[in-house]
């Protein structure tokens, strides 16, 4: 991946670089290096299961190395730059691990291949691709050595559970090894032992989407499955000569994320998919050419503090494959789309975006949310999703059901009988009918299966486009029965009524006692924020009650 063919004085790439030299300027002038992740910080996981104290100086450490090794591209005559860009490489070659403590493995802690390991050790082969005239002899080595100790040589001696995840682990994983054993030029034998792995893994990445091309582990997660995925084709086709990136379900996977995205250009939140997430401006612009499919960015390339884990693969990419022409192609199209495998309805216009998902608890990064779904007037979802929770050990545990983010009654879902979903495979929605036009949609689930009480519940959805109106109406047996509507904005409640800011909802008093909950959720960038449940406990019990429920969008008369 060699960029001195670029054109660097290009203006469309001004802003990227002048961002990239803000930060070369502040590590130069701070004085000071990254430290390496503490013993302390180690600590921090194994006895509380906190992963911050671990990342935070990993991390920190990945943005000065990146942010040096794509400065140095157009400034290799600064010799203070490389200078510490070189030492911060020897560092990361001498790091107790290269992956987290999350993932450390029992005996092989030095030498466990997660993600980050992997990535680690793709980012140094593409070093020496790039540097190989400018690194002393020791360095080089020093380089090798470590990437063969801590990655290939593990990676040949042993099989990782990875390899069969049908998720972004093994897209991340395999195409960060398999792009490693390319560039650094592996002997023939090792490579095809390698990439036949590699391959094959990334034969179980894409056994995890459907043909519809959806990603359930929402948004964020193709970004960075499929993101490698493709940088690994790329690599594999320019050393290999063989494309990966052919068929429908190429294309449909590609296509993905412009069927989530909203007026506002944000994507989604279903699962653990985060508010910040973007589509890297290269990928975007690479799959644009590639699939000949409308650009997910905007005109500018994504900024380099996108990705607060600073990976290697998408700023390089996004430095050498933006481009002015693809870039400024996004268009903010009427999308009425249903993806038939995930179970997802999408609709937007001009003037409105609503998404519902059915689906199964036993997705990977599962939400318990069966029946969940986010609406909004103009540019702002009103109804929301609140995406990934902060990592911790206990979030992949079996207390993940106890976070906001993750349980059901903090999803716009009702509780029945005083129970929310459970996680697994036996809890799942059944899709009767999807019915849609310009003009708006129905949209129909079962979710009998969906709760440990088994009973009888039908959701209907029945969206107006022309009314900007979404009537929600739920039949059960259940003998109590509570509607969930989770918001960040907090309603004004008044009889039969709550009224947000773009929004309002209409019910029956008579039927429903109203609560205002709120709450402070930890989002996944260790920030908090006020969240807010409006919770609607309907005060008789009948056989196979219908309980409606319209949400229609507020003009400045209705304020």
């Amino acid at each position: 991946m060699k960029f001195n063919k670029l054109d660097f004085s290009n203006k469309h790439f001004q802003p990227f670089m002048k961002e990239i030299e803000e930060e070369v300027n502040t590590i130069l002038t701070s004085g000071t290096f990254s430290s390496e992740t503490t013993y302390e910080s180690i600590l921090a996981f194994i006895e509380k299961g906190s992963r911050h104290e671990s990342e935070t100086s990993y991390f920190k450490r990945r943005k000065e190395v990146v942010a040096l090794g794509l400065y140095l591209q157009w400034r290799r005559d600064d010799a203070s730059a490389f200078k510490l860009f070189k030492n911060l490489v020897w560092d990361i070659c001498g790091e107790y691990s290269w992956s987290l403590p999350a993932h450390f493995k029992e005996g092989y802690h030095e030498t466990t291949i997660d993600l980050f390991a992997a990535e680690t050790a793709h980012m140094l082969a593409e070093f020496i691709d790039i540097f190989a005239d400018d690194f002393e002899p020791l360095l080089l080595g020093e380089i090798k050595k470590q990437i063969w100790r801590r990655v290939l040589t593990p990676f040949l001696e042993m099989d990782w559970a990875w390899e069969k995840l049908e998720n972004n682990w093994s897209s991340v994983c395999a195409g960060a090894i398999g792009m490693t054993a390319l560039v650094l030029d592996v002997n023939q034998k090792e490579k095809e032992l390698i990439l036949n792995r590699c391959l094959a893994a990334m034969d179980c990445f894409l056994a995890g989407y459907g043909d519809d091309g959806c990603c359930t582990e929402g948004v964020s997660y193709w970004v960075y499955g499929f993101g490698y995925f493709v940088y690994f084709a790329e690599v594999y086709e320019r050393y290999i000569g063989s494309d990966l990136l052919v068929g429908e379900k190429l294309t449909a996977i590609a296509s993905f994320p412009g069927k989530l995205q909203d007026k506002s250009g944000r994507f989604v939140m279903f699962s653990d998919a985060s508010s910040k997430t973007q589509v890297p401006s290269g990928m975007s612009a690479f799959l644009s050419e590639k699939f000949n499919i409308p650009s997910f960015h905007g005109n500018q390339i994504t900024s380099f503090n996108f990705d607060h884990c600073y990976r290697w693969a998408h700023l390089s990419r996004n430095l050498a494959w933006s481009k002015v022409n693809v870039n400024a192609i996004f268009e903010d199209n009427d999308i009425q789309h249903y993806f038939l495998d995930a179970q997802w309805l999408i609709f937007k216009n001009s003037d409105l975006f609503f998404a519902a998902k059915g689906g199964n608890n036993n997705e990977s990064h599962n939400h318990n949310d069966l029946g969940s779904f986010v609406f909004g007037i103009g540019e702002n979802l009103t109804l929301v999703e609140f995406g990934a929770g902060a990592y911790s050990a206990d979030y992949f545990s079996d207390k993940r059901y106890t976070y906001i983010q993750t349980r059901s009654n903090w999803h716009s879902v009702p509780t029945l009988n005083e129970q929310e979903q459970q996680a697994g495979a036996g809890y799942y929605a059944m899709v009767e009918k999807v019915e849609m036009n310009e003009n708006g949609c129905q949209f129909d689930l079962n979710l009998s299966e969906a709760y440990p009480a088994k009973g009888t519940l039908m959701r209907r959805f029945y969206l107006d486009a022309m009314l900007k109106q979404l009537r929600l109406v739920d039949e059960t047996d259940a003998k109590n029965y509570q509607a969930n509507f989770v918001t960040y904005e907090k309603p004004i409640i008044k009889t039969g009524k709550a009224m947000w800011q773009q929004l309002q909802l209409s019910y029956d008093p008579d039927l429903f006692e109203i609560d205002l909950e709120s709450a402070v959720a930890t989002n996944h960038f260790n920030q908090e924020e006020a969240v807010y449940a409006l919770r609607l406990k309907a005060n008789t019990v009948k056989e196979n009650t219908k309980y409606e429920f319209i949400f229609t969008g507020v003009s400045d008369d209705d304020k």
